[in-house]
């Protein structure tokens, strides 16, 4: 996590080098999931500006920052865009982003570079920068597990741990999902529940410069009304695409289980390909 008291060893060293030392190149992610290319914080870490920044996807949170410099009251960090991309053991890996500009001239070709964001952090009454940095930045995905959104959750309990992985990870991420006891669709009165509608999922940009491909599954539950609920991210593929499986998945249609003939809630996997 991001320091509020100086370490001995960094005692003696100027507020901007302790702030280096703490910031450039760490694992760092934004609390807040920001979007955006300019950033603003006041001393809370609170989004400031005449345009506030939206939220996006938690696996484009991620920040590398290069370099820091303090102008007054003010903290500028200039950092690249990173995302979290899954790998062949279902865990997220940070991948830097680039974007792409097409230059033209007597012929096209494109430019690629990283995709820089700039972010202003503003100091509080004693001119520290440590609250607000704090509330800005996780440092780390053991301390990001501490502000993923509900779907999030379970992913984060196995996966996020410092260390985790393999066949503990994916034990955690299994019990914690929500799944209905008593069901027995080899008899005849009871059944599983089932997707009617097949979720139209589109790329993100992000996925196709990273040449995402592997397979994303999700636990949901479904009410006796065909209504889902309880969303949670099993085995994510990254780049921005978990949150447009979800909203699609919300969107579609379902048929509920049945015990002894009546409806009841069921949880119910899905699991999606992409190339």
């Amino acid at each position: 996590m991001i320091a509020l008291l100086v370490p001995a060893a960094l005692h003696g060293q100027s507020t901007e080098d302790r702030l280096r030392e703490q910031l450039v190149h760490q694992p760092l992610y934004l609390r807040g999931f920001w979007m955006g290319f300019a950033l603003e914080f006041d001393a809370t870490g609170k989004p400031m500006g005449r345009d506030l920044p939206q939220p996006g996807p938690l696996t484009l949170s991620g920040i590398d920052v290069s370099d820091i410099s303090i102008h007054g009251k003010k903290l500028m960090l200039e950092a690249q865009r990173v995302a979290l991309v899954a790998g062949k053991d279902g865990r997220l890996e940070r991948r830097g982003l680039l974007s792409t500009t097409l230059m033209f001239g007597t012929m096209q070709k494109e430019y690629r570079a990283k995709e820089i964001v700039k972010i202003v952090v503003h100091a509080d009454a004693t001119g520290s920068f440590d609250a607000a940095l704090k509330a800005i930045f996780a440092n780390g995905l053991a301390d990001l597990a501490l502000s993923v959104p509900p779907y999030w959750r379970c992913y984060a309990s196995g996966y996020f741990r410092d260390g985790a992985g393999g066949a503990d990870a994916q034990q955690a991420v299994s019990g914690c999902l929500d799944r209905a006891d008593g069901l027995d669709p080899s008899t005849g009165d009871d059944s599983a529940p089932d997707i009617l509608t097949e979720p139209q999922v589109h790329t993100t940009r992000e996925a196709a410069e990273l040449h995402v491909a592997g397979e994303a599954e999700v636990h949901l539950v479904v009410r006796p009304d065909a209504t889902p609920t309880g969303f949670q991210i099993v085995r994510p593929i990254g780049a921005g695409l978990d949150e447009f499986i979800l909203q699609a998945l919300s969107e579609c249609r379902f048929r509920p289980a049945k015990r002894n003939g009546t409806a009841v809630a069921s949880g119910l996997a899905f699991s999606m390909q992409y190339q």
